[in-house]
């Protein structure tokens, strides 16, 4: 069980096109994330390996196996489990025509950390 102190971290990689600002791409991330109460966990970076891609940090609320499942159960086909033993993480891949919280997020990581 959970308790208070996890966190619920999310990284995200979206397509920020060079005529569209990030701070919009911010917002729309917090709009679409709000059911988890998001809070940034620094600012977006520039994805090193792709120019065009942002990356996006954030913790979401409240951090329990219950909001986890929440966010896995949005797109099921695309999550899969990654390979941490006792930490329970999933990566999201975007197929075919899935999207998970924007059109233009293309991976996302999802870590319940016991802290």
């Amino acid at each position: 069980m959970s308790s208070r102190r996890d966190l619920l971290f999310l990284r995200l990689h979206a397509e920020c096109p060079a005529d569209a600002p990030v701070a919009l791409q911010q917002q729309r991330l917090l709009a679409a994330l709000a059911p988890w109460s998001p809070q940034w966990h620094g600012p977006p970076q520039r994805y090193w390996k792709i120019e065009s891609m942002f990356q996006f940090e954030l913790m979401l609320h409240p951090p329990t196996r219950t909001t986890f499942h929440a966010v896995r159960a949005l797109d099921r086909e695309g999550w899969c489990a990654a390979q941490d033993e006792g930490v329970p993480e999933i990566v999201w891949n975007r197929r075919g025509g899935g999207v998970l919280f924007l059109p233009e997020v293309r991976w996302a990581s999802l870590e319940l950390l016991p802290r």
